[in-house]
């Protein structure tokens, strides 16, 4: 498995700019998990006790802003849900983990895997894409889309 540190330090030491929003509590992780109504993967869950909310230059990881995980502001996993769930063409089984200029990735809560884990699909509005995954789980993401720059087009 990829180390999620190693490839942020890596991005730094390229002159890459980085922002982190911290790690949250488990308590906020649990608060989260409520307010969605679902469990969160262990890779995001992960994630989100470690480094809260991830940027790398113009590209961001949706998560828990400043240990707030009620917090509804772009940036926020539960903000930026909320927003994309005000449209009905927007599956109620997804959860957005990174947004981007035609739509979003998303945890698709609809496929658990036996390791709890959830596929990311990419949702665009008009769309149907989102039926294949892009990544099995939240890591393989992070890793390919955010820390390593793929890119879909």
């Amino acid at each position: 498995m990829t180390d999620i540190a190693s490839l942020i330090a890596e991005r730094r030491q390229e002159g890459r700019e980085v922002w982190i929003s911290g790690g949250a509590s488990s308590e906020q992780v649990a608060s989260l998990e409520r307010a969605l109504g679902i469990s969160l993967p262990p890779s995001y869950a992960t994630f989100l006790t470690s480094y809260g909310a991830l940027g790398v230059d113009d590209s961001f990881v949706s998560g828990i802003l400043d240990n707030d995980a009620l917090d509804q502001s772009g940036g926020s996993v539960l903000g930026d849900t909320l927003r994309f769930r005000a449209h009905n063409e927007f599956p109620s089984s997804f959860i957005v983990i990174g947004k981007h200029e035609d739509g979003a990735y998303c945890l698709d809560t609809a496929r658990q895997s036996k390791e709890r884990e959830y596929p990311i699909v990419n949702f665009e509005f008009g769309s149907i894409q989102h039926a294949s995954p892009v990544a099995q789980n939240f890591d393989e993401w992070l890793v390919l889309f955010q820390l390593e720059g793929m890119e879909l087009r």
